[in-house]
């Protein structure tokens, strides 16, 4: 039995040990049944689906919590999302700090409690950190790689423990295997590539809790923007999806919404209806075609075990073979 079997490595010992023992029985468990942006099945191993339940069932049956994809205001759900790059540090800090305020304004105004962060490296939650304490708030507290295990411990029992809005900033420590049912709001200041990584991230926040309504996500590395909801994910890779979903922001609560919505999924608010109508009819031709001269060649009828009559009627046109089948249950009208 192999939990998180999404994380294995099917070319290394994970999937050695499976190929070693070919007549054993093996059970996969896994929130989230993807490598990158592909099915597991896709990388080695022939995984079989023996049973799944979706997000929306455990929403919908009160079992998770529902996340909401939320900007932190009109304006910026307007403008394209401010991207990270890890490779170009020099610009990390000054777009952390024209994000870190708005955050912080945003999860006051929606009063939040318990708030996880992801950053791209240790130098990146360290600034965090800093602006989150310098923007007024009190409880922060970070942990990555660089720390050792009870620095993290402990950074983690406070986080919880706090009884004010505490904030908790993680390089990849979080992503999978922690169980903090309070958390409510996640911050995503990194890019993220890989949707099973996109839907870890938000899982930490969908665990219910007394009092928790939903969770709110504030992504601002184009995540949400790229795969779409966790619910309707948008897979170029699995689905071959033309283009990344696009997205409407209600004007009164922030949150973002499917384009095709008629009414906000957070506050109900009903969003206009737009019109492509004109007053004037256009009188555009219907067809690029005319009809064309063809030469009847016969007609032919088979009827199969279960009784379909199918019709097949044979045409040329120049060189061209043409063909029109029909199929009925009923006997054939085989007008010429």
């Amino acid at each position: 039995i192999i939990d998180e079997n999404h994380v294995g490595n099917p070319d290394g010992a994970y999937g050695d040990l499976i190929r070693d023992h070919p007549q054993a029985a093996v059970i996969g468990l896994t929130a989230t049944p993807y490598r990158q942006n592909a099915p597991i099945n896709k990388f080695g191993v022939d995984w079989k689906s023996i049973y799944s339940i979706s997000i929306s069932v455990l929403i919908e049956g009160g079992f998770l919590v529902p996340p909401r994809s939320m900007a932190t205001s009109a304006a910026d759900a307007d403008a394209d999302s401010e991207v990270f790059c890890a490779t170009k540090s020099e610009t990390v800090d000054g777009v952390t700090e024209r994000i870190v305020p708005k955050l912080v304004e945003a999860v006051r105004r929606e009063e939040r409690k318990k708030c996880l962060v992801f950053c791209i490296n240790i130098e990146h939650a360290e600034l965090t950190s800093d602006l989150l304490k310098h923007g007024g708030e009190g409880c922060v507290y970070v942990i990555h790689s660089g720390q050792s295990r009870p620095v993290q411990d402990t950074m983690i029992r406070r986080f919880k423990q706090s009884t004010q809005r505490a904030w908790l900033v993680n390089v990849g420590l979080v992503s999978f295997g922690v169980d903090i049912p309070a958390i409510d709001c996640i911050a995503v200041l990194r890019d993220i590539g890989s949707f099973a990584l996109l839907v870890q991230i938000i899982g930490r926040g969908l665990r219910t809790f007394l009092g928790k309504m939903d969770c709110l996500i504030y992504d601002f590395g184009g995540g949400t923007r790229r795969f779409g909801f966790v619910d309707d994910p948008h897979l170029p890779q699995s689905s071959g999806g033309s283009g990344p979903p696009r997205q409407r922001c209600c004007p009164a609560c922030y949150q973002l919404n499917h384009l095709s919505a008629l009414k906000c999924r957070g506050c109900a608010q009903l969003f206009p209806r737009s019109t492509s109508l004109s007053d004037t009819a256009t009188s555009n031709q219907l067809r690029t075609v005319g009809f064309m001269a063809a030469t009847y060649l016969g007609v032919s009828e088979t009827q199969d075990e279960q009784g379909v009559w199918r019709v097949e009627h044979r045409l040329s046109h120049g060189q061209e073979a043409l063909r029109a089948r029909t199929a009925s249950l009923a006997a054939p009208n085989v007008t010429r």
